[in-house]
C-alpha cells in the first residue's frame, strides 16, 4: 500500500463519528421528588448525562480503525502497542463505547494519522526495507565466502530487485506486468528521460550489468562464468548503490 492511499484511508475513518447515547434530562423536584433528607438542601440542578456512544457505531469505527492501524504500522510500533493496551484494559468490547475510553482510543488513532501525514511512517518503512536489503546482501557475503558463487549472485540480485521495486513505488512510478530487475530499470530510465532522475544513466548501466550476472547465475548456475571477485564487487556495488 502506498503512503498516499494509507493517508486517504485514515482520513476517511477520521471523518466518521459515532453518535452519543444521551440519557433524558431529569430534575427531582419537577418529578415530584423533593430532597427531604436534609432541611433547606438546594434542589438538584438539571443535567444531561452523555456517558456512551451508540454501541454498533462505536464498534464499527474501532474495527475499521484497527484494520487501518495494523495494515500500516508494524506490531512493534508504539501506537499499535498503546492501542492494544487500551482495548485490553477497557475489558469487554461493550466497555469500549464509554465516552472516556472511546475518546482515548480515538486520540491514539489521531496520533497515528498525524505521524503518517508527517512522513514518519514512510521513514520507518524505508528503514525496514533498507535492513531487509542489507540482510540479503549479508547472506550473499556468507554464501560467497563458502564458495557458493552462483547462489551468492542470485541472492545479491534479489536484494537489488527488492530495492529497485521500492524506488519505483516510493516515486509512484507505474509498473506493468511482472517485476524484474530489467522491468524496474526500464521504468526508472523512462522517468529519467521525462526529467525525473531517480537513478543516473551510469547507475542504470551498473544495474543492467548486475541483472545480467544474476540471470546467468539463476538460469545457468552450472555454466555461468562467474568469478568470485566479480561477484564480490557486485555485492559491494549494490550495497553502495542502495545506501
Amino acid at each position: 500500500m502506498k503512503v498516499a492511499e494509507a493517508i486517504a484511508w485514515f482520513d476517511q475513518i477520521a471523518q466518521q463519528q459515532p453518535a452519543k447515547l444521551e440519557l433524558p434530562q431529569h430534575d427531582d423536584q419537577e418529578q415530584g421528588k423533593p430532597w427531604i433528607d436534609r432541611p433547606n438542601r438546594p434542589a438538584r440542578r438539571k443535567r444531561e448525562e452523555t456517558l456512551w456512544y451508540v454501541q454498533d457505531q462505536a464498534m464499527r469505527w474501532i474495527a475499521d480503525a484497527d484494520s487501518a492501524l495494523k495494515s500500516v504500522f508494524p506490531s512493534s510500533h508504539a501506537v499499535v502497542k498503546q492501542w492494544d493496551a487500551i482495548l485490553a484494559n477497557a475489558g469487554h468490547p461493550g466497555a469500549w463505547r464509554v465516552i472516556t475510553t472511546f475518546d482515548t482510543i480515538r486520540a491514539v488513532f489521531e496520533s497515528a494519522r498525524a505521524q503518517l501525514k508527517e512522513g514518519r511512517v514512510s521513514r520507518l518503512i524505508d528503514t525496514i526495507r533498507a535492513e531487509s536489503v542489507e540482510e540479503l546482501l549479508e547472506q550473499a557475503d556468507t554464501l560467497l565466502a563458502g564458495g557458493f558463487v552462483a547462489a551468492a549472485t542470485v541472492i545479491a540480485g534479489g536484494a537489488l530487485e527488492s530495492f529497485l521495486r521500492h524506488l519505483c513505488e516510493r516515486n509512484s512510478l507505474a509498473l506493468q506486468g511482472g517485476g524484474s530487475i530489467t522491468v524496474y530499470e526500464g521504468v526508472l530510465a523512462q522517468a529519467r528521460k521525462a526529467g525525473n532522475e531517480i537513478i543516473s544513466a551510469t547507475e542504470s548501466k551498473m544495474v543492467t550489468s548486475w541483472g545480467g550476472m544474476r540471470n546467468d547465475a539463476a538460469h545457468r548456475p552450472g555454466q555461468a562464468n562467474l568469478a568470485r571477485e566479480d561477484v564480490r564487487r557486485m555485492i559491494e556495488g549494490i550495497r553502495e548503490f542502495a545506501a
